[in-house]
């Protein structure tokens, strides 16, 4: 049996690089393809993603920097860059928009969304430049391994080996 749900909503936007670090989607700027955003429903309303809140789906950008989240029911959500591909590797989050709410500005993440019913939100909008144009301090990261000397310093001469699929949190 099949039904259709004319009061179903969506929220969608775009990921670019914004070249001119002002927080604004400008004509000519690249569109940031392949970065994934997830979408949480925000339970309490209180604009952060809690322990308790589902993840209702993840989306990741088409060749335009475009993404959409269909089907949705009225209520309050959350949008948040997760970019589990690494794409932003390079990049960023810019500065935000001047215009906080409209489309085309860079929006805080996670981004609140109250979407009302057979409504769509195309507000959801995140700017990203690359790393050394942006002002960030620089990178944290190294190496994780098996430690055979006990010298506390990777020397894979006395044996130390690389250990790969290790999760770093920050």
């Amino acid at each position: 049996f099949g039904y259709n749900r004319p009061d179903l909503s969506a929220i969608g936007g775009t990921v670019w690089h914004d070249i001119t670090d002002d927080g604004v989607l400008a004509a000519g700027e690249p569109r940031l393809p392949g970065v994934s955003v997830d979408l949480y429903v925000d339970l309490n309303g209180n604009g952060v993603v809690n322990p308790d809140e589902p993840l209702v789906a993840t989306d990741t950008t088409d060749t335009d920097g475009d993404y959409l989240f269909s089907g949705l029911p009225a209520g309050i959500y959350l949008v948040l860059v997760s970019d589990t591909q690494n794409t932003l590797d390079d990049y960023g989050p810019t500065q935000l928009g001047p215009q906080p709410g409209m489309d085309n500005n860079n929006q805080a993440q996670p981004y609140k969304v109250t979407l009302a019913v057979n409504t769509t939100n195309t507000t959801a909008d995140f700017g990203y430049m690359l790393e050394g144009t942006v002002g960030l301090e620089g990178i944290i990261g190294n190496q994780v391994w098996y430690e055979e000397d006990g010298n506390g310093l990777y020397n894979p001469d006395s044996g130390d080996t690389g250990i790969a699929g290790i999760t770093v949190a920050l």
